[in-house]
């Protein structure tokens, strides 16, 4: 992975980690984190899919461990758990290494092991915003 998408992850990671403030009504903090992450996510995405493609390069020639993880996945999946709530950031840490494992234990190439974290790293804007959303309670009979 290029040093961009590292900064950018980080930036990313940065920006929707600020404390909320608290003397302010907590959505509308969140709505404005969120607004300041869209452009830095698009450049992130943006520098994974040129990460991506060089992947496929080296996949399709070979340059792959079978069973082995790929460092670069396992890097964006700690971007991906860091952008969660701290209360859930444990738990989903451990669960994307572990599906990271599996995939790589079951002979994915790195070119799918990346594919899979760079789809975790994406939908951690929105989980992050479902997991801080108050849950709701179901109705009594």
């Amino acid at each position: 992975m290029n040093t961009t998408a590292v900064d950018l992850a980080r930036d990313l990671v940065e920006i929707l980690t600020l404390d909320l403030d608290l003397d302010h009504d907590p959505v509308i903090a969140l709505d404005r984190d969120l607004d300041f992450a869209r452009a830095p996510a698009r450049a992130l995405a943006l520098a994974l899919a040129h990460d991506l493609s060089l992947a496929r390069t080296a996949g399709d020639r070979g340059q792959h461990g079978p069973g082995r993880v790929a460092p670069s996945a396992e890097r964006l999946l700690d971007a991906a758990a860091r952008l969660l709530p701290a209360a859930d950031r444990a738990r989903y840490a451990e669960e994307y290494r572990s599906e990271l494992r599996e995939i790589a234990h079951s002979g994915r190439s790195r070119r799918r092991q990346l594919r899979y974290a760079s789809r975790q790293l994406a939908s951690s804007v929105p989980l992050h915003a479902e997991l801080l959303t108050p849950r709701r309670r179901k109705a009594s009979p």
